[in-house]
């Protein structure tokens, strides 16, 4: 999953994966060298529970378009980044994402309907016929789940017998012997 960081300077980094590291050092997968305001290894943005942060790497802070500084921020897309009080600025741009896209409609037609996911009421009528009753299409057929009576019970097991060593007395200590 590729990523993009646009820096001060107008270049556009194309980052692919999920995690970055920000710096001026060599191993740094976006390098900004020659930068007396970054520390070698100065931030990392990572992708985290499907969000994207960025992540200080030492005591210094980090503000993302216009919050204050903090060393961990979650980020959005087109984000402005200072990596530390005096700079350099860097522009976030996360991939884009199949689920946000729209479903296209042509001109004229109607956009897809979805299937109603409970039965529409029928309406049946009654032994007197002026007055009809209105009923679903189908009995609900739901019984509870038997797991959870079974771990109820178990619970509840659990619970007396600890209650029971509690009053006779199986948890207390034997007293130290002093010599």
């Amino acid at each position: 999953m590729a990523f993009r960081i646009a820096t001060e300077s107008g270049i556009i980094i194309e980052v692919d994966g999920n995690s970055a590291m920000i710096g001026g050092a060599e191993g740094c997968t976006i390098r900004l060298p020659n930068d007396d305001r970054l520390q070698p290894q100065h931030a990392m943005i990572k992708r985290v529970a499907g969000r994207w942060m960025i992540e200080s790497e030492g005591d210094h802070l980090i503000s993302a378009s216009g919050s204050p500084p903090a060393r961990v921020h979650w980020l959005k897309p087109g984000d402005t980044i200072r990596l530390s009080a005096a700079g350099p600025e860097i522009q976030f741009e996360p991939p884009a994402t199949t689920a946000a896209q729209p479903t296209p409609v042509m001109a004229g037609s109607s956009p897809p309907t979805l299937a109603p996911t409970t039965p529409p009421p029928v309406t049946v009528a009654t032994d007197d016929a002026t007055r009809p009753t209105t009923t679903t299409s189908e009995k609900s057929t739901r019984q509870p789940a038997p797991w959870l009576f079974g771990s109820a019970a178990a619970t509840l097991l659990g619970f007396l017998v600890l209650g029971t060593l509690w009053a006779t007395g199986a948890f207390q200590r034997e007293p130290a012997l002093v010599t």
